[in-house]
């Protein structure tokens, strides 16, 4: 499901299209896991020294990102901002492998899309 919280004037991507966007990933009950904000990180006691917080960028269709910001940007036009409810198939599935979200997790993303080229 994609919640349009601020509708871009840009176009909608194509697959192939790099895609820059931020973000901020929760769990149902409202507990943040990922983001790559450093201040969002910080204020979620998340914050980890060793990584690089900066715009994140990943090619639609490819293999950079879960199945649900694949299907969720292709319905956003640049510019937009909005909520992304990713249901476990297209996010972690089953998988335990991923710090803080449990087996089968309905993922919450707020977004940012910036840009495409």
């Amino acid at each position: 499901m994609i919640i349009v919280q601020e509708e871009g004037n840009g176009i909608k991507p194509s697959v192939g299209n790099l895609i820059y966007c931020n973000y901020t990933g929760r769990l149902l009950d409202g507990i943040v896991f990922d983001t790559n904000s450093e201040s969002v990180a910080r204020e979620n006691d998340i914050y980890d020294e060793n990584r690089q917080y900066r715009i994140f960028q990943f090619s639609l269709g490819g293999s950079e990102a879960i199945r649900g910001f694949d299907v969720g940007f292709r319905n956003l036009k640049s510019g937009s901002k909005g909520v992304l409810i990713i249901p476990s198939p297209w996010a972690y599935q089953d998988r335990t492998t991923v710090e803080r979200v449990p087996a089968n997790s309905v993922l919450v993303f707020d977004v940012e899309f910036l840009g495409l080229d």
